[in-house]
């Protein structure tokens, strides 16, 4: 009856880690990218690398650990050990969005303060059929959304740019621009979001 109650928790515990990967990975993740620059995500998953990885193992261990395996002998113990941390380490890219997620969602609940930055645009080089080379800003499309590629002002970078997701009408507000104002809110944790062009 324990063990019936027991793997009764365990598949419900794994729906529940199954379906929160689904929704953070395929729905909100996706979103939060809109309203996050790409490099602070970047570094928020960085900063939650060790947490994803330990959780994921933990949550693995205890779907995997089989205590008459594990005491069959000591290298049966370490292969099964280590077989944890394997699967574990394998899963943490799951956890990782799963805590990301969250931490963003979390992040925007309060706005502390409001503050203004210059956005630096990424341009590209065209060249058209009579040779004649034009240069253009770095804009990629989703759909109706323009993302416009490049840096803020002052802020370290290695070899990465930042995306600015916006719609048509903000688009054409800078579309003659390679340098623009914009707003960024300051959240629960001090992350930026929410950017927005200043008309």
């Amino acid at each position: 009856m324990i063990k019936y109650s027991n793997r009764r928790i365990k598949t419900v515990f794994g729906i529940i880690v199954v379906m929160l990967f689904i929704t953070s990975s395929f729905v909100l993740l996706p979103a939060d990218y809109e309203l996050y620059l790409t490099t602070d995500i970047a570094s928020l998953r960085q900063s939650l690398l060790l947490i994803s990885i330990l959780l994921s193992i933990s949550i693995t261990f205890l779907f995997v650990f089989n205590k008459t395996q594990f005491n069959k002998g000591k290298w049966s113990k370490v292969i099964h050990i280590g077989y944890i941390f394997l699967l574990g380490f394998g899963f943490s890219y799951f956890t990782s969005n799963i805590l990301t997620t969250i931490t963003l969602q979390v992040n925007r609940l309060t706005t502390a303060k409001t503050f203004t930055k210059t956005f630096l645009a990424s341009t590209i080089e065209t060249t058209n059929n009579e040779g004649v080379t034009d240069s253009k800003l770095w804009v990629v499309m989703h759909d109706e959304i323009y993302e416009v590629r490049g840096r803020i002002l002052h802020k370290s970078y290695d070899d990465n740019v930042d995306g600015l997701f916006m719609n048509y009408d903000d688009f054409m507000k800078i579309a003659d621009k390679k340098e623009f104002e914009i707003t960024l809110e300051e959240g629960v944790f001090g992350i930026p979001f929410n950017p927005k062009v200043i008309e």
